[in-house]
């Protein structure tokens, strides 16, 4: 009886490892260490103060997933993230995640399973948004991803492939996200103008009277030339 109950135990446990998934292991915000940056002018940056920034709120840092290999790309300047999935946790200043804090985060990762690696990207804002969807489309918010360019830098990769630890191991030992220039390597927090639906509709509007006015103007020509 002891060694069936055994067995179903060892199978039990074999069974979580198996589906469960995978952690990581986030540290940011010191000066020596991928430091968390904000910019109120678009030019100027300091560390975000560990209280929150003044007129804008706490910091928030996401995490979205992919299946390794995914490719992210861009879209009007911000990532796309059709197919990645936000993981539930949310790092914040008001868990002392802030400037010089020495703050580390252990992430329970979206999709996957433990110890298989994950495609990751890392994003921030500003405020009580919960989400990224709702930070770019909160014109309050400053905003921030990995990969993403501030005074003409290079602030990390845009997605990177992850390991993952596993969150049943004993101790649960999470994956430490690398620090890098193609990984994860700080983040400016800034303004980002996202353009007014209306204002694609006038962009088009704009360029279907140009092509007429010039064809138009070639129809004009080559009746005058007959």
């Amino acid at each position: 009886m002891k060694k069936i109950l055994f067995t179903t135990a060892v199978l039990v446990s074999f069974g979580a490892d198996v589906f469960a998934q995978g952690t990581i292991l986030f540290n940011a915000s010191t000066a020596d260490h991928a430091p968390i940056n904000a910019s109120t002018d678009g030019t100027t940056s300091s560390l975000f103060p560990v209280a929150g920034l003044a007129g804008f709120g706490q910091l928030n840092v996401a995490f979205f997933a992919a299946p390794n290999g995914t490719a992210l790309t861009l879209n009007q300047g911000l990532p796309n993230f059709a197919g990645w999935t936000q993981a539930a946790t949310l790092a914040t200043s008001s868990s002392s995640l802030g400037a010089g804090s020495g703050f580390a985060a252990s992430i329970l990762m979206p999709i996957g399973t433990a110890g298989n690696p994950v495609e990751l990207e890392v994003v921030a804002w500003t405020g009580s948004d919960t989400t990224w969807n709702q930070a770019v489309a909160d014109s309050t918010d400053l905003v921030a991803f990995s990969g993403d360019f501030f005074n003409g830098l290079q602030e990390g990769g845009l997605g990177w492939s992850q390991g993952t630890g596993n969150p049943s191991a004993i101790p649960p030992i999470p994956t430490p996200v690398p620090i890098g220039s193609t990984t994860f390597n700080g983040l400016t927090l800034r303004k980002v103008a996202t353009p007014e639906p209306s204002t694609y509709a006038l962009g088009i509007m704009g360029a279907v009277v140009f092509f007429a006015f010039r064809r138009m103007q070639k129809r004009k020509a080559a009746a005058a030339a007959c």
